[in-house]
């Protein structure tokens, strides 16, 4: 049986694909095979951030359908692909979609209320022993702590998947 997030997965990807006018974006088949371009993995992302979902799924939930649909096993042995910051048991009230996770985006996040923000970039690659404030990283470590904000990233498992 399928869940809500894919139902609205289906439906949106059918009527995202009648909206584009591109050539290059491939209809749904009769048996659900879909083949995505590099463009439109990033953007069959920004689904999860519709508003009929807004407080009505886990982070977690959340978190699976993005695994679902780029593993973490295919991320590249350099990556830190996956969860970053945060619990992931709360309700999501929102989400932001980014490349990079920036001062400005955890303050955004922090202004418009929401908990979730999926980065393409991991905010952490190397490990730290202390978290002081002494880059942005570490700043939007401690905010995003701070204020309950968790930190999911999508990079070469994204890149990778099929």
């Amino acid at each position: 049986m399928l869940s809500t997030l894919d139902k609205s997965i289906s439906i949106w990807k059918i009527s995202r694909v009648l909206r584009k006018k591109s050539k290059n974006i491939p209809i749904p088949k009769q048996n659900n095979e879909t083949y995505y371009t590099q463009q439109d993995k990033c953007e069959i992302l920004i689904l999860i951030f519709a508003p009929n979902f807004r407080g009505q799924m886990k982070i977690k939930e959340i978190i699976a359908a993005l695994e679902r649909f780029a593993p973490l096993p295919l991320q590249d042995g350099f990556d830190n692909a996956g969860l970053q910051i945060g619990l992931t048991e709360a309700e999501a009230t929102g989400a932001l979609l980014c490349l990079d996770v920036t001062e400005a985006v955890v303050d955004e996040a922090v202004t418009l209320g929401y908990n979730l923000i999926i980065s393409h970039h991991p905010l952490i690659f190397k490990g730290y022993k202390s978290i002081t404030g002494r880059d942005y990283i570490e700043r939007c470590i401690l905010k995003a702590i701070r204020n309950d904000i968790t930190i999911y990233s999508a990079h070469t498992n994204l890149d990778n998947a099929p």
